[in-house]
C-alpha cells in the first residue's frame, strides 16, 4: 500500500512571496519543487491540496501554471485525502505532537515565506 501525500499549493509548491493576490497565481515555482514532486510521484501517491481548487476554474488554473512551469501533473482537491497512510506538506501548519500549542504559540505562528 502506497502512502498519499497531500501538498498544498500555494506557499508550498507556488512561492507565494507576496501572500493571498485573488484568484491571481503570479509567482514561480518554491526552490525544489520541481525535483521533489518527480521524486514523490515515484513512490507516494500525490495531490494538490489547496482551498484554490475548490471550483473547476481553480484547478484548471493550478494545472495550467503547473504545466507552464514544466512540473508534473497532479490531481487537486480542496478536500484532504483519506486515508491511514497520510502525510500532508503545508506552509500554515502547526504539527500536533500530542500537546496542544499555547495561545501565544498560535499567535506567533508564521509561515516560512513570512519569516
Amino acid at each position: 500500500m502506497r502512502y498519499v501525500v497531500g501538498i498544498d499549493f500555494d506557499g508550498v509548491i507556488h512561492r507565494y512571496s507576496m501572500g493571498d493576490m485573488g484568484d491571481d497565481i503570479y509567482d514561480i515555482p518554491t526552490s525544489g519543487a520541481s525535483e521533489s514532486l518527480r521524486r514523490y510521484i515515484q513512490i507516494f501517491d500525490v495531490q494538490i491540496v489547496s482551498a484554490r481548487a475548490a471550483t473547476s476554474v481553480g484547478q484548471e488554473k493550478i494545472h495550467q501554471w503547473m504545466k507552464k512551469h514544466d512540473l508534473p501533473p497532479l490531481p487537486c482537491s480542496d478536500k484532504k485525502p483519506g486515508g491511514e497512510l497520510l502525510v500532508m506538506i503545508d506552509d500554515r501548519a502547526f504539527e500536533f505532537r500530542g500537546v496542544f500549542p499555547s495561545t501565544e504559540e498560535l499567535l506567533n505562528f508564521k509561515p516560512w515565506w513570512k519569516k
